[in-house]
């Protein structure tokens, strides 16, 4: 699912680059030294709060209209007032961005006992989905 939410991206004219602030959000501000590196990581940060969102349970606000966004609000915030700025939507689709940069997959070894091994291998059951979706129920998380 497609997220989309506007973010301020303030002219860092003393470091040469770019700091991008998410008004929508406590404390979302990254930065970069080019303005293509700024939208790179300020795509990196909203994937990351979105798809956290989702695995720890708590509700993503309302993404706010692009002119609502209060500019000197997030200058003063920011402590850059004065400073070149604009606002940008920015999208990401936090599972796909998930798939290529967060879940990895790690090789574990475990022992059960036999006669366990022997009955799940007759109900063809998949033991690398069995463990993920046991210790995802155990953890209170969503199986991704």
């Amino acid at each position: 699912m497609l997220s989309n939410y506007p973010a301020v991206f303030l002219k860092d004219d003393a470091n040469d680059g770019y700091v991008v602030n998410f008004p929508d959000f406590a404390s979302l501000t990254t930065e970069g030294d080019t303005l293509d590196e700024a939208i790179a990581m300020a795509i990196d940060a909203l994937a990351l709060r979105v798809f956290y969102a989702d695995i720890d349970g708590y509700d993503l606000p309302k993404p706010s209209d692009i002119k609502a966004v209060n500019v000197e609000a997030v200058q003063a915030e920011c402590e850059m007032q004065g400073c070149e700025a604009f606002v940008n939507i920015v999208s990401v689709n936090a599972e796909e961005y998930a798939k290529a940069h967060l879940v990895k997959y790690v090789r574990k070894n475990v022992t059960i006992p036999d006669w366990l091994e022997q009955r799940a291998k007759e109900k063809h059951i998949n033991f690398s989905l069995a463990l993920q979706q046991s210790l995802a129920s155990q953890l209170g998380v969503p199986l991704k």
